[in-house]
C-alpha cells in the first residue's frame, strides 16, 4: 500500500512505513523526517518524485504507457484516464 503527500511517498512494508520518494525541492530532515512523530524505514535515499505531478499541464503518460496496458475508461472525455494494467496496477492520466 502506498501513502502519497504532496511532500513524500511511504510504502507499507513488514517492518514499518518505508520512505521511498520526496518531491522536488524539498528538504528531507527539515521538511519531512523533524515533523514526523515516528522513525520511517529507509533502506537507501528517497528517490525524487516526477517533477511533472507539480506542473499544471498534462503529463503525457499515455506514450509512456506499455503495449500491454489498456485504456480503462476513455468516456471520461478529458477529465482523466484510468489505464489499467494487466497485472491490475492503475495509472492516472
Amino acid at each position: 500500500m502506498l501513502y502519497v503527500t504532496e511532500r513524500c511517498v511511504f510504502s507499507l512494508s513488514a517492518e514499518g512505513m518505508e520512505l521511498i520518494e520526496i518531491a522536488p525541492g524539498v528538504d528531507l530532515e527539515k521538511d519531512i523526517l523533524a515533523r514526523m512523530d515516528f522513525k520511517p524505514v529507509m533502506r537507501q535515499r528517497p528517490r525524487l518524485m516526477d517533477a511533472r505531478i507539480f506542473r499544471p499541464e498534462p503529463m503525457g503518460l499515455r506514450c509512456q504507457v506499455p503495449d500491454d496496458y489498456k485504456v480503462y475508461d476513455e468516456t471520461t472525455q478529458g477529465a482523466g484516464h484510468a489505464i489499467v494494467a494487466s497485472h491490475g496496477s492503475v495509472v492516472l492520466h
